[in-house]
């Protein structure tokens, strides 16, 4: 017989580009406020030089910022959180262009999900109109990329980040959560 569990808690996490027109300390406390939540740790700050995807909406010179969230969420309602970015979003828009791209995910033990607005083979429907997305998995101390692992998630100073963050969250279920994760 089958028996319902529930979710272990992960960690909420937002990667960030933004045009050079923005003051990622503006954008923070906003971060805070829509989503109920306090800033964990802030990866250093680098260009966003290796696609120009984004380009020609936002301008040259972007920047790439990653940081988490204190508390852990319950991951089923994480989709939740890029409905929020879009709100954040659409304050930073320049007519019909973005100055900034928030895209949440949620951490966990085992793996490292991306929530997006676009559909592909490997995403799947959340809700309203948001797809999750595996994008990378961890074994050990190991952060594994797959096939569609966007090429910045590689660069070993990210890399660090998110086994940082991870190391952090593994102590706080250890700490407040049964003896499964010690």
């Amino acid at each position: 017989m089958t028996h319902k569990s529930t979710f272990t808690p992960a960690l909420l996490f937002t990667g960030i580009i933004v045009s050079n027109s923005i003051s990622l300390n503006e954008i923070y406390p906003i971060l805070e406020s829509h989503f109920n939540n306090t800033i964990g740790q802030i990866s250093k700050t680098f260009p966003f030089s290796h696609s120009n995807y984004y380009e020609s909406e936002m301008g040259p010179d972007l920047q790439r910022v990653f940081l988490s969230f204190k508390t852990p969420i319950c991951p089923s309602t994480g989709y939740r959180y890029k409905l929020l970015a879009h709100d954040i979003e659409s304050r930073y828009c320049d007519g019909a262009s973005r100055r900034i791209n928030i895209d949440p995910g949620i951490l966990s033990l085992h793996n490292l999900i991306l929530f997006s607005t676009k559909n592909y083979a490997h995403r799947i429907a959340c809700q309203d109109g948001i797809f999750a997305e595996l994008t990378c998995k961890f074994s050990s101390k190991t952060m594994i990329p797959l096939e569609w692992t966007y090429p910045d998630f590689k660069l070993p100073a990210i890399e660090d980040f998110f086994l940082s963050i991870r190391q952090d969250y593994h102590h706080h279920l250890k700490e407040n959560y049964d003896s499964v994760y010690s």
